[in-house]
C-alpha cells in the first residue's frame, strides 16, 4: 500500500475525481448513469522506487542532435589545389636548382682536368721537339771515334755511335706535330747510353750564310773540314755525369766551339706573322716552266681566299677546271666567239650592221665597251649568258664571284687584253710589245712564286725552333725582306762561267742592301734548320735547283713597314742619308720594335751590323760563290 505523498508524486498513476451533482439544473429527478471509467494503461514492469530516490533523481537531459555539417564550397577547393600544385613547382625548382649545381661542378671539375691534361701534353710535345732538334743534327753528323772521349770522363754505360744515315726506325716528325697521338715520354734510365740525344751537346756553329743555297755554304765547313765533327767530342769533358741529365735541355756549360746560348724566350711557339705562316701541307717552289706562258695563265688557283678559307688547288698540269672567274671569263670569251684559242681572233665588226642572238658575238675592237653601242650590247649578252651557264660549266668558281660588280670588272680586263692582242696580230710592232711586256709579266710571276715559296719554308722553320719564336722576329719573315732568285738565263747579257753547262739553270741570289748581318743570319739558322728536316724526307722527283750568290739588288729600296731597328743594317744607313737626307724621318715610320726582348741576353745571332764586327776584331769568313752541283764543281759565279 503506497502512501499519498508516492502516489502524487508519481505520474504513472490516474486520479479519479468524483464531481458533485448539481440537482438545480435538473430538477427532475432522472436516472443517473453510470460514468464510463477510461481503462488505464499499466505497464508491464514498473520498477519500485522509494519516495528519496524519486525525490533526488536527476533529472534525464537529452542531448540535442548535432547540426549538420554544410557542404564545401566550390572556392575553397580551388584555394586547395593550387596550393598544392605551388608546392609540387617548389620541390621541383629546388631538385633542378640542385641539379643544376652539381651539373656545374661536374663541369669545372672535367675543365681543370682537362687543362692540367693539356699542360701535361704541350710539355712533353715541348721536350719532343727538343729531342727531335738533336736527333736531327747528331744524324747529319759523322759518328764518334772512342779515342775522341775525355779520358778523365769515362762513359757510365755503352757507347752508341751515331750514324750518319738517317734511322728507318724513328717515327715522321708528324705524330709530333698531332695533337691526337698521345706522347709517352721514355723515363731516363740511371745509366744511360752515351747517345747524343743524353748528352745534351750543344748544335755546331752557324754556318755563312748563302741564302737559298742546297749544298753546305760555308767554303770552311764542306765535308772535308774536320771541324764537322766537333759536334760531340769538345763537350765531352764539360759533362760531370751523363746519368744525371733527367731532361734533353741545353746546358749552359762553357764551350771551347762558340758562347753559350742563353735565350730568354719561352719555349711555346707564338705564332709569327700571318703572312709567315702556312699551316697546310708545304708546298714546294714551282718550277720556272709553269710561268713561261702569257700572263692570262697565271691564275692557278692558289691566290689567298679574301675570306680566310684555304683556295682550290690544282691537281697537277693537267688539271684544266676554271678555279678563279678570270680563267672562266677567258673560257666563255671563247666559247662565245665560238674560236679555239686567242691568237687568231675573228675581224672587228662594223658599227651598226644587226648581229641576230643565234649568231657568234662578235665586237668592234677599235672601240671600248662605252664608246660603242654594239660592245654593251654584246656584253650584256654575254653576262646573262655566263650567268646561265655558272652552276653546270664554272660549278668550281666561288659564287660570290658572279657578283654584277665582279662580273664588270672581270669582263673588262679580259675584253681589255682581248682588244690589245688584236691589235698585236694587225700590227708586227704592237706584236712585240706585247710579247715583251708578258715575258716581263711571266717573269715577275717566276720570282714571286719563289719569295713565296721560301716564305712557307721558312715560317715552318721557325715554328720548329721555339728560340725564334719571340715577336722581334716576326718582322723578318714579309715577302718584302725575301731575297730575290733569278735564273741567268733571264738576261741575254749574262754570260756563264767557263765550264759550266748551258743546260743546267742556276738561280742567282740577289740580296737586298739594307738587310744587316743579325737578320742575314737568322736566315741561315732557318735554312740550316729546313734542310736538315728535308735530308729526312723522301727525294722528290725534280731535284731542287742550285743557288749561287749574286750582287745586291739594284737600286734603292726602302725595307717594309714592320721590321725592327736591329733588321736595317746600320752601314747602309749611312751611306743612303747622303742620297737621301730625310731618310731616318722615313724609317722611324717603318720600324717597330716589340718590348721584352733582350740582345744583351741572345748572342745566337751575333752582333748588330758589320761595323761591330769591325769594331771587336772579328773577321768575317768570305762567303763561297761557288756553285755545288756536278755541273758547276770547278765554275765559280
Amino acid at each position: 500500500m503506497t502512501s499519498e505523498l508516492s502516489n502524487a508524486l508519481n505520474p504513472n498513476i490516474a486520479h479519479s475525481r468524483s464531481r458533485p451533482r448539481n440537482h438545480s439544473t435538473y430538477p427532475t429527478p432522472v436516472a443517473e448513469p453510470q460514468p464510463q471509467q477510461s481503462p488505464q494503461l499499466v505497464p508491464q514492469y514498473v520498477p519500485h522506487r522509494s519516495e528519496l530516490e524519486g525525490a533526488i533523481a536527476e533529472p534525464s537531459y537529452v542531448r540535442p542532435p548535432p547540426l549538420p555539417v554544410p557542404p564545401p564550397t566550390p572556392s575553397s577547393l580551388d584555394d586547395n589545389a593550387l596550393a598544392q600544385i605551388l608546392r609540387v613547382l617548389a620541390e621541383n625548382r629546388a631538385e633542378a636548382e640542385k641539379e643544376k649545381q652539381r651539373h656545374i661542378a661536374w663541369e669545372k671539375e672535367q675543365e681543370a682536368k682537362y687543362a692540367a691534361q693539356r699542360r701535361d701534353f704541350e710539355e712533353q710535345l715541348t721536350r719532343m721537339r727538343e729531342e727531335l732538334a738533336l736527333v736531327k743534327g747528331s744524324v747529319t753528323a759523322p759518328s764518334p771515334t772512342p779515342s775522341q772521349f775525355h779520358p778523365s770522363a769515362p762513359p757510365s754505360g755503352p757507347i752508341t755511335p751515331v750514324s750518319s744515315v738517317p734511322d728507318t726506325h724513328l717515327p715522321p716528325r708528324g705524330i709530333y706535330a698531332s695533337p691526337s697521338v698521345p706522347i709517352v715520354p721514355t723515363p731516363t734510365p740511371r745509366s744511360a747510353p752515351l747517345t747524343p740525344v743524353s748528352q745534351h751537346a750543344l748544335p755546331p756553329p752557324p754556318p755563312q750564310f748563302i741564302e737559298g743555297s742546297s749544298r753546305y755554304p760555308y767554303g770552311s765547313h764542306t765535308p772535308s773540314t774536320p771541324q764537322s765533327s766537333v759536334f760531340l767530342t769538345p763537350q765531352l769533358s764539360h759533362i760531370p755525369s751523363v746519368s744525371n741529365t733527367p731532361s734533353p735541355m741545353l746546358m749552359a756549360a762553357p764551350s771551347p766551339v762558340m758562347p753559350v746560348m742563353h735565350a730568354p724566350v719561352p719555349h711555346a711557339l707564338a705564332p709569327p706573322s700571318s703572312a709567315a705562316l702556312s699551316l697546310g701541307k708545304r708546298t714546294t717552289p714551282p718550277s720556272p716552266d709553269s710561268g713561261n706562258g702569257s700572263g692570262d695563265d697565271s691564275d692557278d688557283g692558289n691566290d689567298p681566299d679574301p675570306n680566310g678559307l684555304l683556295p682550290r688547288k690544282r691537281l697537277n698540269g693537267h688539271d684544266k677546271r676554271c678555279l678563279t672567274i678570270q680563267h672562266a671569263m677567258r673560257a666563255h670569251f671563247l666559247k662565245t666567239m665560238k674560236i679555239q684559242s686567242d691568237k687568231d681572233l675573228p675581224e672587228s665588226h662594223v658599227e651598226g650592221v644587226f648581229l641576230p642572238d643565234t649568231a657568234p658575238i662578235r665586237f668592234v675592237w677599235e672601240k671600248t665597251t662605252k664608246q660603242s653601242s654594239h660592245n654593251a650590247a654584246m656584253k650584256k649578252r654575254f653576262l646573262a649568258d655566263i650567268k646561265a651557264k655558272q652552276k653546270r660549266s664554272y660549278k668550281y668558281v666561288p659564287d660570290r664571284d658572279f657578283a654584277q660588280k665582279t662580273l664588270d670588272s672581270a669582263y673588262e680586263q679580259a675584253y681589255t687584253t682581248l682588244r690589245q692582242k688584236y691589235k698585236a696580230q694587225k700590227d708586227a710592232v704592237i706584236a712585240r710589245n706585247l710579247r715583251i711586256k708578258e715575258d716581263q709579266k711571266a717573269l715577275k710571276a717566276r720570282r714571286n712564286a719563289r719569295k713565296k715559296a721560301k716564305l712557307i719554308i721558312r715560317g715552318e722553320a721557325r715554328q720548329r725552333l721555339p728560340v725564334f719564336s719571340h715577336a722581334t722576329f716576326n718582322g723578318a719573315l714579309q715577302p718584302e725582306c725575301m731575297s730575290s732568285e733569278e735564273s741567268c738565263d733571264e738576261y741575254s747579257d749574262t754570260s756563264l762561267p767557263p765550264g759550266a753547262d748551258p743546260s743546267v739553270q742556276v738561280l742567282r741570289i740577289r740580296g737586298l742592301s739594307w738587310r744587316s748581318s743579325r737578320l742575314t743570319r737568322l736566315y741561315s739558322h732557318l735554312d740550316e734548320d729546313e734542310k736538315v728536316d728535308r735530308s729526312l724526307k723522301a727525294k722528290r722527283p725534280q731535284p731542287r735547283r742550285e743557288r749561287c750568290l749574286g750582287p745586291p739588288k739594284d737600286g734603292f729600296h726602302l725595307p717594309p713597314k714592320g721590321v725592327s731597328s736591329w733588321m736595317i743594317s746600320q752601314r747602309w744607313v749611312r751611306e743612303a742619308r747622303e742620297a737621301h737626307p730625310d731618310l731616318v724621318e722615313i724609317l722611324k715610320g717603318l720600324v717597330v720594335d716589340p718590348p721584352g726582348f733582350n740582345w744583351g741576353e741572345f748572342d745566337l745571332l751575333g752582333l748588330d751590323s758589320e761595323d761591330e764586327l769591325e769594331s771587336h776584331g772579328h773577321v768575317e769568313i768570305p762567303r763561297s760563290e761557288i756553285s755545288y752541283s756536278l755541273a758547276h764543281a770547278l765554275a765559280p759565279m
